[in-house]
């Protein structure tokens, strides 16, 4: 599949490789993606990895054949081969939304552990003392941050871990509300739950009202994100902003740099996040 950047013939190719396809966030990152690229006459090459833990070799050797000029790498990441072969080529790389701690790759993401640090801490001075975390499946980087921030959070205000209150599963509204459903059917449920996207936290307000529950009366609920739906939804979602479309513009300026010869000042930029507080948390 080819997503074109730029109409220009002359346009110098790269290569975007994208862990799945199911990141709520993705449309927010591609637009950041393609006005960059777009600027710089890049042309795209969008290659799908559906949840494998790498490309397989013969996107390497495609990318090989075609030139490309570099490759940006969301939510996957590459195998140690590929990594030398790249590097041989002098060909740049530059991950997405989590950090590869087994290579030098460059990297850009979000403070998530920051953003569930807030989002705890927001629902904690709200009153709540049981409040669930619903992550995505992966073991990224993104993942382990943001159960290290609700694990801070909860530490900061002396409040026990409770591995019940703790779930994961796809960025879905459907695997939100199955988490969701999980997490008020136990013997004692939360009283707010922090979902690891804004979709997951529309499907834990779906299992509430089908367990006759009220948001935010009976539960507090708080995203991850901010996606336009967040603002439509009834009630309107509290959720974490994370700046999604600024990422992807840095991304694509990170690797032209690379590929022009620089050194890069900072190889791992965090963008931070912020707490967008909406009508679907509320005081115990």
């Amino acid at each position: 599949m080819v997503y074109a950047a730029s109409a220009d013939r002359g346009a110098k190719p790269i290569d975007l490789v994208l862990g799945d396809s199911e990141f709520p966030w993705f449309v927010e990152l591609l637009a950041g993606l393609e006005k960059a690229a777009h600027e710089l006459r890049w042309a795209m090459r969008l290659t799908m990895v559906h949840r494998r833990s790498t490309p397989d070799l013969r996107w390497l050797d495609a990318l090989l054949e075609r030139g490309s000029a570099g490759a940006i790498l969301v939510r996957t990441r590459l195998n140690a081969y590929q990594h030398a072969v790249l590097a041989e080529e002098r060909i740049p790389v530059v991950t997405v939304g989590s950090v590869d701690w087994s290579a030098s790759a460059p990297s850009i993401t979000t403070t998530a552990w920051h953003g569930v640090l807030g989002a705890v801490q927001h629902l904690t001075d709200l009153g709540h003392r049981r409040v669930a975390l619903i992550t995505g499946p992966d073991s990224s980087s993104a993942t382990e941050e943001m159960v290290a921030g609700y694990r801070e959070a909860l530490r900061a205000e002396r409040i026990p871990f409770t591995s019940a209150l703790l779930r994961q599963g796809p960025a879905s509204r459907t695997e939100g509300h199955r988490r969701g459903a999980e997490l008020l059917a136990l013997p004692q449920p939360p009283t707010a739950v922090v979902a690891g996207s804004d979709l997951q936290a529309v499907g834990v307000c779906e299992a509430a009202t089908a367990s006759g529950l009220r948001v935010p009366d009976d539960l507090s609920v708080i995203g991850f994100d901010d996606l336009p739906l967040a603002s439509w939804t009834s009630p309107p979602l509290t959720t974490v902003r994370q700046p999604w479309r600024e990422v992807g513009a840095a991304a694509v300026r990170m690797l032209n740099e690379l590929a022009e010869g620089r050194v890069l000042g900072h190889p791992r930029v965090e963008f931070a996040t912020s707490l967008v507080v909406r009508s679907s948390t509320r005081a115990l």
